[in-house]
């Protein structure tokens, strides 16, 4: 699955450059399911030497 940057939880911290933990995700808008619903997610962005190469 891509998901472009701004877009989702994920997209939010590759353009945010900064971890977001959700404790309920059903509380937010912008979850995006992929292959099933998870109840809390900790997204991280993957920097390198201050470059954005990627996010979980």
């Amino acid at each position: 699955m891509k998901i472009k940057v701004g877009d989702g939880i994920v997209g939010r911290v590759a353009q945010i450059k900064r971890p977001i933990l959700l404790s309920d995700t059903s509380m937010e808008p912008r979850y995006i399911l992929d292959d099933k619903r998870r109840f809390s997610e900790l997204a991280v962005p993957n920097n390198e030497i201050g470059r954005l190469i990627g996010g979980s």
